[in-house]
This record gives structure tokens, C-alpha cells and sequence, in this order.
């Protein structure tokens, strides 16, 4: 909800806590891809998930999230209002 409002009122902090948010779920993607097996994803979802399958959706996820925080960072002289207070 403060996402939302704060992109919609053009805040500062919202930008930053977008990128971090979008750093700290890349990490987390990456964490839980090298200590839980690809076996165990196939157990939890009752279907053969390939290591491969698991390799490249982790990595293009991960470019997306990138691109889209450079995208954020690059505009981010947009939001303008200074406050950090939503109301």
C-alpha cells in the first residue's frame, strides 16, 4: 500500500525502498536456489522441475529486476516531493 501511494505522490523514499526491495528479492532468489534443491521444488510442486528450468528463470527474473531498478534509479529525479510523509 505505501508503494502505491508513494509512487502515485512522486516520493523520495518510495524510489529507494523500490530498489531495495528489487535487491533484496534478487538475493533471496539466489539464496533459495543454491540451498534448496532442485528435487525438493519437485516434491513441493508434484512435477519435474529441471535444475536447468530453475537456473534460467532465477537469471532472467534477476536481469528483469535489474533493468527495472536502473530504470528506477534514472528517473528517480522525477519524484520530487521531498517529504517523507505520505499525508
Amino acid at each position: 500500500m505505501y508503494l502505491l501511494l508513494g509512487v502515485l505522490k512522486r516520493q523520495r523514499l518510495t524510489v529507494w525502498l523500490l530498489i531495495g526491495y528489487n535487491l533484496l528479492d534478487i538475493c533471496n532468489a539466489w539464496v533459495n536456489l543454491s540451498l534448496i534443491p532442485a528435487a525438493e521444488y519437485a516434491r513441493l510442486a508434484d512435477a519435474p522441475v529441471p535444475e536447468g528450468d530453475l537456473l534460467s528463470s532465477t537469471l532472467l527474473a534477476s536481469i528483469a529486476l535489474i533493468l527495472m531498478n536502473v530504470y528506477i534509479f534514472r528517473v528517480r529525479r522525477e519524484f520530487d516531493n521531498p517529504s517523507p510523509y505520505l499525508f
